[in-house]
């Protein structure tokens, strides 16, 4: 039985209690008022003869007729019955009332005892909490710093390694070239910024972006995905308005849905959504009449 309950039958037999204690004051009230409204019974005295009156009786036997006994009638009181029971169970109360006093107090020691020992139990479980989310606060955060520096490590590294890489190319360029041909050195720098630009895009597609091309050479401009920053003239007016050459890709990240995925129109689950960081970089065909 947990403390509530104890203190909700508490409540009920408190109130029992008092419907009895109230009874037992209207009766007491009735029984009042009962003896105020009884009226004294008449004190009856019988009829006394003077002594000078009194005749013998072989003188006036025909004058004076002998009285006959009158039997001696008891009135009961109205609601004599329903008093007795009453009463009776006004002493039965009585002898109850000082036991049910002691219930009562025991009941009120045993709710408070209880109480005293419920709140006791709740501080202490709530310095265990405490304790327990310290710690967990505590275990979060290193996986945190843990995950970040793990993250963030692989892509440091390769950064400074691209970074060394053109470090190291501008510093042995000088000594190198003079023993190189125009040829070989322009081989030679084309090599070496081919070898980044590989080198950074495989890092951008570990981070989940992309390169991607949106339109071929000869195909119709995307002017959603592409942008145009030069012209080249043509006659052929079929290639008016045309993808000539891409210049830059562009960049798509790619992203998850991190607490819930999402549905299409089918009713298809959507783990994943795109996100254009850049767009792509074009010369574009231009028709020029020929004179």
């Amino acid at each position: 039985m947990d403390l509530q309950e104890l203190q909700n039958r508490c409540e009920a037999t408190k109130q029992k209690l008092q419907e009895v204690c109230d009874e037992i004051q209207s009766m007491w009230a009735a029984l009042r008022e009962n003896k105020q409204d009884k009226p004294e019974e008449p004190v009856v005295v019988e009829d006394v003869v003077p002594v000078e009156e009194v005749v013998p009786v072989e003188e006036e036997q025909e004058q004076v007729a002998t009285p006959e006994p009158v039997a001696e009638t008891h009135e009961e009181t109205p609601h004599a019955e329903e008093q007795t029971a009453l009463y009776a169970r006004l002493d039965e109360m009585a002898k109850n009332q000082s036991a049910i006093l002691e219930i009562l107090q025991s009941h009120d020691t045993l709710l408070k005892q209880m109480k005293e020992e419920q709140q006791e139990k709740i501080e202490a479980v709530e310095e265990q909490n405490d304790i327990k989310q310290e710690k967990l606060e505590r275990i979060i955060q290193t996986v945190q710093e843990d995950r970040f520096r793990k993250d963030k490590l692989k892509l440091i590294n390769r950064c400074i390694f691209h970074a060394d890489l053109i470090r190291k190319t501008i510093h042995e360029y000088p000594a190198m070239s003079e023993t190189m041909t125009a040829e070989q050195k322009e081989e030679f720098l084309r090599k070496q910024l081919e070898n980044i630009v590989i080198g950074i895009e495989s890092m951008l597609g570990d981070e989940g972006v992309k390169m991607r091309h949106f339109a071929k050479v000869g195909e119709k401009i995307n002017a959603d995905y592409q942008e145009v920053i030069g012209v080249r003239e043509t006659d052929d007016e079929s290639l008016n308005g045309t993808v000539a050459e891409s210049v830059s890709p562009g960049f798509v990240w790619t992203l998850p849905y991190i607490l819930k995925a999402k549905l299409n129109e089918n009713g298809e689950e959507i783990k994943h959504y795109t996100f254009l960081l850049q767009t792509e970089q074009i010369i574009a065909y231009k028709y020029v009449k020929q004179q």
